[in-house]
């Protein structure tokens, strides 16, 4: 239907030009209640595939130096790289007229008929050496800790629709203006070439920023690459002392050092009026590059700490209370200017207080209430930038720090043998999140209002951008996280064929949440469960065990994940939903070893 294939910009009416390739949906509900079957996704006119391969390593050794005195050794390595070559990228079956590859054939407009080609690359090394020890009331360990990791990301987007991703530039410019690209910069508007390592000609328009002839025909339209390394050290040490059979104290400090090291490189093909020749209109594509000539980096340490006091009574239920501290490190985004290219270090203050019980013979159960503290709470969010490297103020997409976070909750497991083959177990969380002051956009909201932002352009001239509306979401939820969350089991065992059965049943809920801070309708998940099964037969005289099982009987299937989309894509979402029915066999087999 040529009237759902573009959506009105929000702040015009206009239908869009190339954008939105979705059918409409009814923005005022969930996304989760949009259809009767969330199964039901776009007729993708290209699939792609998942290419991935992974080398792994681990490693564990434990020497007893004395009786009491241990050394430990533990080492880990990953080397992995995945792929989705040709994977759509449009969100959209449309494809072009017959009559001509830049308009689509539903509508006769521009349009998007994009496609993929990302490869990840993950590198991890780590290792520890730990030291432990016991003599009489006092336990301890004494360990240093070290983590390396590599990653290299490289997304290159193709369009076959995009005229400029389709045909050299040069050709083109010397049949319209009578000279090349390069020509036309260097005489006409008095742009020198510049050195640049990833092109033999190309012209600097601000520090970092290049732009050069197209010299990509094959519908390249995107091309970006990034590098970041982490690497982590760090000393620890925690002892456990007994004042008594009842009063116990366990003691940790923690030193971390972290470092962040990331660059980026990328090319877009345009065909915008960089330097306003044409008064705003398109002239011929060249490529934008935007490059990251030196590294940045991001260094920080900390000192972090547990404390719990433990009281065991005479019934010999164990109550505890804890204090821990920790950090999450902050980094760099490259590419972005300052001061938006760097946030902060996280910090936590956690409190926890738990009981734990075996009552009787039949019955055991776990207690803990917690409260989080979170300071510099890390955050994706929306500021205004108006820079002096911007011609008018824009909202730039950038990770900040929020002052305060905090999440309270509590959580119960236990379980209870009803019988001597029936055993029954559950566990239930209940927490409140609630976020600290921060003023930020919503632009993942179709139902969004704008504000006007009066400015001075770089000629003098008074200007207005519109730009979405800010608000303040304090006391809002936190992203995916759901006020409940439960799971109940239950075990029965039997005798049979010389062996013994187990016949296992499950039920969990997940329930409401949000997948933004901003808590708009749009990005509310629904509640979900699923039941779970499993017959087990394990012969008592033989060396295997074999299991029918099946998962998710109702096959209702729900949203783990969701990451919604602007205007400029559509107001798409990319979901992560759970298994759909799943059934099967294992078969164990234990070597040199009989059940």
């Amino acid at each position: 239907d040529p009237d759902n294939e573009f959506h009105l910009d929000p702040i015009t009416g206009d239908p869009g030009e190339d954008r939105n390739q979705w059918f409409m949906f009814p923005f005022d509900e969930p996304i989760a209640t949009r259809s009767g079957d969330l199964k039901n996704t776009i007729d993708y006119n290209r699939t792609g595939r998942t290419v991935a391969e992974r080398d792994a390593i681990n490693f564990h050794a434990t020497f007893a130096i004395t009786d009491n005195l241990d050394i430990t050794y533990i080492l880990g390595s990953s080397d992995l790289e995945f792929g989705f070559p040709g994977m759509d990228a449009d969100s959209s079956p449309i494809l072009a007229s017959a009559a001509d590859p830049y308009l689509s054939a539903t509508a006769n407009r521009p349009f998007i008929e994009a496609f993929i080609e990302p490869v990840f690359k993950r590198k991890i090394d780590t290792h520890e050496l730990r030291l432990s020890f016991e003599s009489g009331k006092f336990s301890g360990i004494l360990g240093a800790y070290q983590f390396d990791e590599d990653l290299d990301d490289n997304l290159v987007i193709f369009d076959n629709a995009s005229v400029g991703a389709n045909f050299t530039s040069n050709p083109a410019w010397e049949n319209v203006v009578g000279m090349t690209f390069e020509q036309f910069m260097e005489f006409t508007v008095g742009v020198p070439p510049s050195t640049c390592e990833f092109a033999t000609t190309c012209f600097l328009l601000e520090d970092g920023l290049y732009f050069m002839a197209n010299e990509t025909p094959d519908g390249e339209f995107v091309n970006q690459t990034s590098s970041r390394s982490y690497s982590s050290q760090a000393v620890f040490a925690q002892g456990r002392y007994e004042f008594s059979d009842k009063v116990a104290a366990v003691l940790g400090v923690r030193f971390t050092d972290d470092e962040k090291t990331t660059n980026s490189f990328s090319e877009k093909v345009t065909i915008n009026d960089l330097f306003g020749i044409t008064g705003g209109a398109a002239i011929l594509p060249v490529t934008l590059v935007e490059f990251s000539p030196a590294a940045e980096t991001y260094q920080s340490d900390k000192v972090t700490g547990t404390a719990t006091l433990e009281y065991t009574t005479d019934a010999g239920y164990l109550l505890y209370g804890r204090i821990a501290t920790g950090y999450r490190s902050g980094g760099v985004t490259a590419g972005l200017p300052e001061p938006f290219s760097r946030y902060d270090d996280e910090e936590l203050t956690s409190y926890e207080l738990g009981f734990k019980a075996r009552i009787g013979d039949r019955a055991k159960i776990l207690t803990t209430a917690f409260a989080y503290d979170f300071r510099n709470y890390q955050q994706i969010i929306t500021v205004l930038d108006y820079s002096s490297a911007q011609d008018r103020p824009v909202d730039r997409m950038v990770i900040a720090n929020i002052p305060n976070v905090d999440v309270m909750g509590i959580e119960i497991e236990g379980s209870f043998a009803a019988t001597d083959a029936l055993t029954l177990s559950g566990f239930v969380a209940l927490q409140q999140s609630e976020l600290g002051a921060i003023v930020t956009t919503e632009s993942r909201d179709p139902n969004s209002t704008f504000r006007t932002v009066d400015y001075i352009d770089s000629v003098g001239n008074p200007q207005t951008a519109i730009l979405a509306e800010a608000f303040d979401f304090k006391g809002n939820d936190l992203p995916n996280a759901p006020d409940l969350k439960y799971s109940v089991m239950a075990d029965y065992a039997f005798d049979g064929l010389n062996g013994e059965f187990v016949l296992s049943g499950s039920y969990s809920y997940v329930g409401e949440r949000f997948a933004r801070i901003s808590n708009a309708p749009i990005t509310k998940l629904d509640d979900y469960g699923r039941f779970d099964a499993s017959l087990t037969y394990v012969p008592s005289d033989a060396n295997w065990q074999i299991s029918l099982f099946a998962e998710n009987l109702t096959d209702e299937i729900g949203i783990q994940e969701l990451e919604n989309d602007s205007y400029a894509d559509g107001f798409t979402a990319n979901a992560t939903l759970t298994e759909p029915l799943y059934y099967g066999v294992t078969f164990q087999w234990n070597m040199g070893r009989t059940n």
